[in-house]
């Protein structure tokens, strides 16, 4: 399991499995929803979820802004409509 690029996805490559499970406060997927994984390794089974759900991305990057107003980056991201 690994991340950076804010993106859920998974890929098999031979026998290895990559996870990324997404981004809870910087998604970047289309829609702008807090996005994880729930992984469930039993021996050599493993089993794993994306989830996503809402969340109040306004109040979040009206926070952010009262913190430092000099980060319209974030703001663009905290308010991803797509």
């Amino acid at each position: 399991m690994g991340g950076h690029s804010h993106r859920q996805f998974s890929k098999r490559v031979g026998e290895k499995l990559y996870i990324n499970p997404g981004s809870v406060g910087q998604p970047r997927d289309v829609g702008g929803r807090a996005a994880w994984a729930i992984l469930q390794i039993d021996g050599d089974n493993i089993n794993f979820d994306f989830v996503d759900s809402s969340y109040d991305f306004e109040k979040i990057a009206a926070q952010a802004a009262k913190l430092d107003p000099h980060i319209p980056y974030l703001q663009s991201i905290f308010s991803r409509e797509l």
